[in-house]
């Protein structure tokens, strides 16, 4: 149910380290790269943020898909005080909220720390391969899709892969983006 696909390392050093790729489904179902790009993931520490508290800047490995509600071309951060261009919000709930994960256009200094552990958690792309990705998502990949499984006891969607099923074993399905995040 998935036609584009984003592998984001968060690794902090190596050949693959600090990227994004992403792939395409072709007409045999095979995947074939599209994307090769420099990523800079969170410095996977606690800092305080402009706000005043405490906040970790790591970005947390697992499966995600995109929130259909939370795609914005300008957006600026609440916690971090820094804008967020062509922002592609991840649909995962944690605790009973959304979270702030993002994928989005570096901004200022960020750009030039490309390549390295440098968010606050969000994955960074340079501002023209965010617009790049954002118009081709929403551009082409809008359709149904799994949703993940949610655990009422703690409130939060899997990251896992796990999907939610109904009562007969089938997937629950919802309008979004066809395009599954992996890092």
């Amino acid at each position: 149910n998935f036609e584009l696909f984003l592998y984001v390392s968060k690794a902090d050093r190596g050949p693959v380290a600090q990227r994004m790729y992403v792939f395409r489904k072709n007409a045999r179902d095979e995947l074939a790269l599209i994307y090769d790009w420099a990523a800079s993931t969170g410095r996977e520490k606690t800092e305080i943020a402009p706000t005043g508290r405490r906040r970790a800047t790591s970005t947390p490995r697992g499966f995600y898909e995109l929130d259909p509600s939370r795609m914005y071309r300008r957006y600026r951060s609440v916690t971090w005080d820094q804008p967020m261009p062509f922002a592609m919000f991840f649909n995962w709930e944690r605790q009973g909220l959304q979270t702030g994960l993002a994928i989005h256009a570096a901004s200022g200094g960020d750009i030039a720390r490309l390549g390295t552990r440098a968010s606050a958690g969000c994955v960074h792309l340079s501002p023209e391969n965010a617009q790049t990705l954002y118009n081709l998502i929403r551009a082409n990949y809008k359709g149904p899709v799994p949703r993940f499984a949610y655990d009422r006891a703690t409130a939060t969607l899997s990251k896992n892969g796990d999907f939610a099923r109904d009562a007969d074993g089938g997937l629950r399905m919802a309008q979004g983006y066809q395009v599954l995040i992996q890092i």
